[in-house]
């Protein structure tokens, strides 16, 4: 199994290799700062993120519609935040 379709049985998508490649760094790092155009699957790369290290993460978002996309996004993966 490649790991891209482990990563889609733990978060619920195939991230790209793109994003697998910025969460691995992540993870080597254990911090980050993910900078990236729209549409680049931040959001995915952040949950890939958080799923591996377990840790309270903070994520910064300037629009409260971008936090309410993210919050609806990550209870769907991590259950009630």
């Amino acid at each position: 199994m490649t790991a891209a379709k482990t990563m889609r049985n733990q978060v619920g998508f195939e991230p790209y290799p793109g994003q697998l490649a910025a969460a691995e760094a992540a993870y080597r790092a254990e911090r980050g700062i993910l900078v990236a155009p729209t549409g680049r699957g931040k959001s995915e790369i952040a949950q890939l993120v958080i799923d591996r290290l377990q840790v309270k993460t903070l994520l910064v978002v300037p629009s409260l519609e971008l936090k309410r996309q993210l919050t609806e996004t990550f209870q769907q993966s991590f259950g009630k935040l």
